[in-house]
């Protein structure tokens, strides 16, 4: 049940690796985004370290406050982001398949918050060092391809 919202939202991240990107382009402020588009890649590296942060918290050295604290920096943000881009999307002629990524990106972040905090089951230190390999790969991948 943890482990759901991240393995999606990871996979997610590999299917459409420009996610992240996009999010981190909507939300900042076109001023601050036009001499800050060079971090794009530390936001992005950033955003993912949360998440593994959550994980390795919640598994490897398991300590429940911190990983909700990381977790839902990671989720809160990721929700916050996918509302902005479908927000300022509406009025353009995007193709429907941005809202219906951000739409589950925005599901699996709301499921992760709700998770992290209703849920008091241990993750086994495999699954959640699996998991955080695949965040990796998937930050990874974004960071290459993020302009």
């Amino acid at each position: 049940m943890l482990l759901g919202p991240f393995i999606v939202q990871a996979v997610l991240g590999l299917m459409f690796p420009g996610i992240p990107a996009i999010m981190f382009s909507k939300v900042l402020p076109e001023f601050f985004y036009m001499e800050l588009a060079w971090s794009l890649k530390l936001f992005i590296l950033g955003y993912f370290l949360t998440a593994m942060l959550s994980l390795y918290h919640l598994g490897v050295s398991p300590k429940p406050g911190r990983a909700r604290f990381f977790g839902a920096v990671y989720f809160a943000f990721g929700m916050f982001g996918s509302v902005w881009v479908i927000i300022e999307s509406i009025s353009s002629a995007e193709t429907p398949l941005l809202f219906v990524a951000f739409g589950v990106w925005f599901a699996t972040s709301l499921c992760g918050i709700m998770a992290l905090w209703l849920v008091k089951e241990r993750v086994p230190e495999a699954a959640a060092a699996a998991v955080m390999a695949l965040l990796g790969v998937s930050a990874l991948i974004s960071i290459l391809i993020a302009e």
